[in-house]
């Protein structure tokens, strides 16, 4: 099987002179990406799920635009070995790795990253040209460089954790808000929302921001009031909102960190308030 690939991306790579190309593993096998497939200049599309990255030599995919890379161990150090040799990349997607724990880039083209289900510890990322950012799925330990992120324009933070340690995740969404407070458009996800309800609960204050579109996906249960009323108030500058449902599924984040008589208390505040600005 393994010959089989090997000689098929050499026909389409060396011979058909293919744009796109999509590498999957067979049957959950992880394959070692061949080294003469480091220097496919023909490249505009790759996507890399299950292939062990090991350049022995320099990369040379001068013509790929996008990259993604799927449910695989990195080294440190690999990734940016890889995107040296990407000097157009313009698109860079990072789904179900581990083994990193700093992700630096530095390219001016480079300028959209999405990480997808990372829960391998703790990921700082210094993304200073990075106009647009997604961070999806279950993620944990992801941090922005602070003062690195001044490109940003569009921030995706649709991601959940439910690891034990939610303090820790807290702090860490603060941050992470802190470093996009800058962005014009800012997208949160339900996960996100209701960690802002049990921040606003313990008093915590979103700080003011300079976005203009904002979207919110959450559910319309009262819990979620908190955080999209606090937020709200931190968006004076907002030009559009947009609130989409999404599962009311019972969550009991509140009731493990919160007590019950002051959600209660708080959720009517809120409410009064959302019904006093209709």
């Amino acid at each position: 099987m393994l010959m089989m690939l090997i000689y098929g991306y050499i026909f389409a790579i060396k011979v058909a002179n293919v744009e796109s190309f999509e590498l999957i593993e067979f049957k959950g096998k992880l394959y070692e990406f061949p080294q003469f497939a480091y220097t496919s200049t023909s490249l505009r599309n790759l996507v890399l799920s299950g292939c062990k990255l090991s350049p022995s030599g320099s990369v040379n995919w001068s013509n790929l635009l996008s990259l993604s890379i799927r449910n695989q161990k990195l080294k440190e150090g690999v990734v940016g070995k890889v995107l040296s040799g990407c000097p157009n990349l313009e698109c860079l997607e990072l789904y179900h790795v581990w083994g990193i724990h700093h992700l630096e880039i530095c390219s001016v083209k480079l300028t959209k990253l999405i990480i997808e289900e990372y829960m391998d510890g703790k990921l700082e990322i210094l993304a200073p040209y990075v106009h647009h950012l997604q961070i999806l799925g279950s993620c944990k330990g992801i941090r922005l460089h602070q003062i690195n992120v001044a490109s940003l324009i569009t921030a995706v933070l649709d991601y959940s954790n439910f690891d034990e340690n939610l303090e820790e995740e807290l702090s860490y969404l603060k941050e992470f808000l802190h470093g996009v407070a800058h962005v014009e458009n800012l997208e949160l996800g339900p996960w996100c929302i209701e960690c802002l309800s049990i921040l606003e609960l313990k008093g915590w204050q979103s700080q003011p921001s300079s976005r203009k579109f904002l979207k919110l996906n959450a559910g319309m249960e009262s819990l979620f009031f908190p955080g999209i009323c606090s937020f709200l108030q931190s968006s004076s500058d907002l030009e559009t909102l947009v609130i989409d449902s999404v599962d009311d599924r019972s969550r009991d984040l509140l009731s493990r960190y919160t007590d019950e008589d002051e959600q209660v208390k708080r959720f009517e505040t809120h409410i009064l308030i959302a019904h006093c600005h209709i």
